[in-house]
């Protein structure tokens, strides 16, 4: 026997020492008081002395069991393994929901997924009985557990029921079923049938079949029932903004490139048979937006593409939130995606190289400091400020104002000055790094690598490749790369007449899509890492040649000035992307420095907790939209995007057939009855709830006390009047005074 409420039944149990405390108590000696009849008193009461003892005992038993029974009675006491079949008893019910992204998709009765998926489970408590547990579980990433250990607040469920909300992150039925599974294991000693219910529509966003399910019920030993929601037959229409892309993350105000220009990706799920139109909007505060573009989907199509831009000359230095929209369909949460476009005046980058005065006599003295500040500001209005910072004294405060350094002289680079570096590069600015054109011997590598917290291990020594005068070329196809996509087809034209004469290259660590640039020979010459940490948003670039004419002949070639600003440009941009989130994510690395809390829609507020170096935030962000950063004195550091993931919101339907064989792998599931969804536990019974029959054994029991302890008393007064001494009451107190016994 087990109880629901253990508590009672202790306390139930406890008071049955009230009946006897009172009866030890009266029976405290008194001090006899003689008198002239006592001798007739006392003859008559040894007559009846064991009947009235007996009658005495049979009270105190009575008036005991009544205390038991009904604080037994009280803690609702659950019988199993019994002879009896007492009806209906505790049963354990898991409610797992599913209230991912695809669970907010409106089916052809105006309805979502989630809408429907409550009433059921809303339909599910109601048929249980008042003994009955429940627990419930929400299956969107990450799961939650609203209600576990399972409860007998059959209203405190339906009220987390009825405010369940949809999250804009994909379904993770597999967690939500472990959890089940744990939560299960640890009552183990707990003999209730138990009950777990997953509804879902299992549409593709909900579930992906090439995961099997790590979760296992077919090993438990107890009666353990599985019942699913059968999957919908309706595949919803969905149109999706699965990406916006920019050209430059950062734009300048006064450049005439490519800033502004988006290319929206759209992607078609669900029923894609037929013919639909989608009209596409991009917009900005502040900024003059283009007209809407219309998309014709042919039967079949499931892709589309729209280029827009944004006219950003003359715009405010600041961060624009740019929103591309579609019209609204079945699946709303997916029908805007945000971006963050950092409109900036001027971009300040640092050539990090010890300044020597003088004009030098030949191109071929020219120091990489000098070749770099050419390429960045050509005097063509590039927007671009050049700050010279000597290598030997970096300091935060210097440091600070800049979104990108170009580092020439590592060698002169102090201790403390690669620890400022490393911050530099962690807080999102773009390090470009390069040889000393003094190197023989490098010696500042291994303080860089264990600094800027690389696995990359370089070569002691410059290496000579290719002969004297002619050196080694660029191979002819690069590697598709976001730094320098720009320069599209006319990258090989650029990059043909470049010839590299010396290396320090890197010979361990490097991974297979950093390289941006690669000799003929396969070599890689330029290449990028994020590397370092979880705080990290920035950017590191090696260059393995000097900009210097005895090292390669790039600061002669266009190829140069090309190459700077795409890297410098794109690599200040990429820093910008990394502040783009989904829904669901505990936040590592794409928060600024310094941030305290992070205000979303609605005026949500998430505090963020920085722990080991990393940050992250005190609950998962659920809902996508723009969000901004706060420092700890509220004010603003920045915004953040937050996008769905498109996968989440993919509306094709699975089919019946294909997701029992993806359940089965967990246990022998059935389907749900859509229209009874409390059938699988009418026709379960169990020998269960014994407190009605113990609430009326005790009222018997106290009827039965009453009557007895009435007759009783009347059989004492016909003893004395037996015994003459009629039914005067100071006699009877009297004779009970002799005995230390209460009148």
């Amino acid at each position: 026997m087990n109880f629901v409420h253990v508590g009672l039944a202790i306390a139930g149990l406890a008071a049955v020492a009230i009946p006897i405390i009172i009866h030890l108590l009266f029976r405290q000696r008194r001090r006899p008081i003689e008198w002239g009849a006592m001798r007739f008193l006392l003859e008559a009461y040894r007559r009846s002395r064991h009947r009235m003892r007996l009658e005495q005992w049979l009270l105190l038993a009575i008036r005991c069991l009544v205390l038991a029974l009904l604080g037994l009675a009280l803690a609702r006491p659950l019988l199993s393994n019994s002879a009896l079949p007492l009806g209906p008893g505790s049963r354990v019910v898991y409610l797992v929901i599913d209230n991912g992204l695809a669970s907010t998709a409106t089916g052809a009765d105006g309805r979502t997924a989630l809408q429907r998926h409550v009433q059921q489970a809303s339909l599910v408590v109601g048929s249980l009985k008042a003994s009955d547990r429940v627990a419930l579980v929400a299956a969107a990433r990450p799961i939650e557990a609203i209600i576990d250990p399972p409860a007998v607040d059959h209203a405190a469920v339906l009220a987390n029921l009825g405010e369940l909300k949809a999250s804009h992150t994909p379904t993770d039925i597999d967690a939500a079923l472990s959890r089940v599974r744990e939560s299960i294991a640890l009552r183990q000693d707990d003999p209730s049938p138990v009950f777990v219910y997953l509804l879902s529509d299992f549409l593709a966003g909900s579930a992906d079949l090439t995961r099997p399910l790590s979760a296992r019920f077919v090993d438990d030993e107890r009666s353990i029932r599985l019942i699913a929601s059968e999957p919908s037959a309706e595949a919803p229409l969905n149109v999706q903004v699965e990406s916006i892309d920019s050209k430059r993350r950062v734009a300048l105000a006064g450049a005439t490139d490519l800033s502004g220009q988006f290319t929206i990706h759209l992607r078609r799920v669900g029923d894609v048979t037929g013919e639909a139109v989608s009209t596409v909007r991009l917009s900005a505060e502040s900024l003059s937006n283009p007209e809407p573009v219309t998309v014709h989907w042919a039967r079949g199509q499931s892709e589309a593409a729209v280029d827009l831009r944004l006219d950003v000359r003359g715009v405010e230095p600041g961060e624009v939130v740019v929103t591309a929209a579609i019209d609204r369909d079945a699946l709303s949460a997916d029908n805007a995606r945000y971006s963050v476009l950092d409109v900036r005046d001027v971009l300040r980058v640092g050539v990090l190289d010890r300044r020597e005065f003088g004009r030098p006599g030949d191109l071929a003295s020219f120091p990489s400091g000098a070749w770099i500040r050419r390429a960045l500001d050509p005097g063509q209005g590039s927007a671009i400020s050049v700050i010279d910072i000597d290598p030997a004294s970096i300091d935060r405060a210097a440091m600070r104002r800049l979104q990108a350094a170009v580092l020439t002289r590592p060698d002169l680079v102090t201790e403390e000055g690669w620890s400022v570096l490393r911050q530099f590069v962690d807080d999102g600015g773009l390090l470009w790094l390069e040889p000393a054109e003094q190197d023989q011997v490098a010696t500042w590598p291994d303080r860089a690598a264990q600094a800027l917290g690389l696995n990359w291990r370089w070569a002691r020594e410059a290496v000579e490749i290719g002969q004297e005068e002619s050196g080694v070329a660029l191979a002819d196809e690069q590697p598709s790369g976001e730094l320098l996509s720009l320069l599209g087809g006319e990258l090989q034209s650029l990059t043909e007449p470049v010839r590299i004469s010396r290396i320090l290259p890197v010979e361990e660590g490097l991974e297979e899509d950093s390289t941006v640039l690669r000799l003929a020979d396969g070599t890689p010459w330029m290449m990028w890492t994020t590397a370092g940490g979880e705080r990290r948003s920035g950017l590191i670039v090696y260059l393995a040649s000097a900009v210097h004419l005895d090292w390669t002949s790039l600061p002669a070639k266009p190829f140069m000035v090309a190459l700077v600003h795409e890297v410098v440009r794109q690599g200040v941009g990429r820093s910008r992307e990394q502040r783009e989130l989904t829904p669901g994510q505990v936040v590592a690395g794409a928060l600024p420095a310094g941030a305290a809390t992070i205000i979303g829609p609605n005026s949500s507020r998430y505090t963020v907790l920085a722990r080991e170096g990393s940050a992250t935030l005190d609950r998962p962000i659920r809902e996508a939209g723009v969000y901004e950063v706060l420092d700890e004195r509220d004010a603003s550091l920045g915004l953040l995007g937050v996008n769905v993931e498109p996968d989440a919101g993919r509306t094709e339907s699975l089919g019946a057939v294909q997701v029992n064989d993806w359940l089965s792998a967990s246990g022998s599931w059935q389907w749900l009855d859509a229209l009874d969804s409390g059938a699988a536990l009418a026709g379960e019974t169990t020998w269960g709830e014994i407190s009605l029959a113990l609430l009326i054994a005790a009222l018997v029991l106290a009827l039965i006390e009453t009557l007895l302890a009435r007759w009783f008393s009347h059989g004492l007064r016909r003893d004395l009047e037996v015994g003459g001494l009629g039914t005067d009451r100071y006699a009877i107190s009297s004779t009970f005074a002799a005995e230390g016994r209460p009148a």
